[in-house]
C-alpha cells in the first residue's frame, strides 16, 4: 500500500511464460499421465495464454489448460477441490468435470476502502463522469 501511495508507477503481474510451462509440461508428460491446467481468467492474465501456447509442443501428451473464468478464493477451492479428487484416484475427465461444474457457481465479492486506484484509460476514479 505505501508504494500505491507514493510510487510513480502502479505495481504490476506477469504471467508465467511458454517456457516455464514446457519446462513443466516436459517433466510431467514423461510419467504418461494427464495433466489438469487449472488456471486464472484470460480476461485478467495471460496465463492460460502461455499455458496453451507450450501445450502445442507436447501434441502426443494429454494436457488440458482450463481457464475458469475466476480469481482469488473462487479460484483456489477450484484448484484444492480439483486437487483431492485427483489424489483420491479420479480420472482427468472427472477433474476437469469437477472444475466445470463449479465455474458457473464462482463468485467474487471485495470492498475497497477508497477509490483512489481505481482507473480506466488512465484516468483516476475521481475525474470518471
Amino acid at each position: 500500500m505505501a508504494r500505491l501511495r507514493t510510487g510513480k508507477e502502479l505495481p504490476k503481474t506477469a504471467a508465467p511464460s511458454p517456457g516455464d510451462f514446457e519446462v513443466v509440461f516436459k517433466e510431467l508428460s514423461k510419467s504418461g499421465e494427464s495433466v489438469v491446467c487449472i488456471h486464472p481468467s484470460s480476461e485478467v492474465s495471460g496465463t492460460v495464454r502461455s499455458a496453451t501456447l507450450a501445450k502445442a509442443d507436447f501434441a502426443s501428451a494429454d494436457i488440458r489448460v482450463m481457464d475458469t473464468r475466476s480469481i482469488a478464493g473462487p479460484l483456489a477451492t477450484m484448484v484444492l477441490e480439483a486437487d483431492k479428487l485427483a489424489k483420491s484416484g479420479a480420472s482427468a475427465d472427472q477433474v476437469e468435470a469437477l472444475v466445470n461444474a463449479m465455474m458457473p457457481r464462482a463468485r467474487i465479492y471485495f470492498l475497497v476502502d477508497t477509490l483512489e486506484f481505481f482507473s480506466a484509460e488512465g484516468e483516476s476514479a475521481a475525474q470518471l463522469p
